[in-house]
């Protein structure tokens, strides 16, 4: 979905990708010029939804498991007994450049949130490996924020740096007629502080940015918590 803001009869170019465009609120159809759609506003916004064959820059696999058996997400539900839930997120927007006269491998870097809202009707002892477990009295929220394949286009081990960048999210409970809601994923390349990280010229600059970032990763967190 895109959102254009403007002014009445304003002319935009809008770059686009997408395919079947549908004109949400409005009236307006767009001319196509190669991978550009031409809008005249007839408002202040135009409000747009289309479609793309192309795969998303992150991969994301989730497992479910009873009593420490995998069971599909379909036959999950009523079930009763220990269960895990696992998350992983891979990011697959790798590329090749050339640092310090040496190829390596970087990925496009991603803010990554998830979130989980699990009924105390169902769940009982929930636990996580990461993230956090917050609970408002009628249900416990698991959220969890993550870079995924910053670990690896650095290259430095995270120990050193005390940064979690854990792809993998698992969540343990006790279950009583398994039922739940969607696992809710936000992803976000507006990353603050990464400027630093890039531009870092030596460890103790890059810690400084990491540690900036992790400040950051922390306080969307506890607004997922909030939220």
């Amino acid at each position: 979905s895109d959102w254009l803001q403007g002014k009445k009869g304003l002319k935009v170019k809008d770059n686009s990708i997408l395919k079947d465009i549908e004109n949400v609120k409005g009236d307006e159809v767009p001319k196509k010029e190669g991978e550009e759609l031409v809008w005249e506003l007839d408002s202040d916004d135009l409000f747009y939804q289309g479609t793309t064959d192309k795969d998303l820059p992150l991969d994301v696999n989730i497992e479910y498991f009873l009593d420490g058996e995998k069971i599909s997400g379909e036959d999950i539900g009523g079930k009763s007994g220990k269960v895990k839930i696992r998350v992983e997120i891979k990011n697959k927007e790798a590329h090749s450049i050339l640092a310090n006269d040496k190829q390596r491998t970087v990925y496009t870097p991603f803010v990554v949130m998830t979130v989980m809202n699990l009924s105390d009707d169902h769940f009982k002892d929930v636990e996580v490996n990461r993230g956090e477990v917050v609970s408002d009295g009628k249900n416990q929220v698991v959220s969890f924020a993550t870079i995924p394949g910053l670990k690896d286009s650095l290259d430095i081990d995270s120990d050193i740096l005390d940064l979690d960048v854990d792809e993998v999210l698992e969540v343990t409970a006790e279950v009583d007629n398994f039922d739940m809601g969607p696992i809710m994923i936000v992803a976000s390349p507006d990353i603050p502080s990464f400027d630093k990280i890039e531009k870092a010229k030596d460890l103790d600059e890059l810690e400084d940015g990491l540690e900036e970032l992790k400040d950051a990763v922390e306080k969307l967190s506890d607004g997922a918590d909030e939220i």
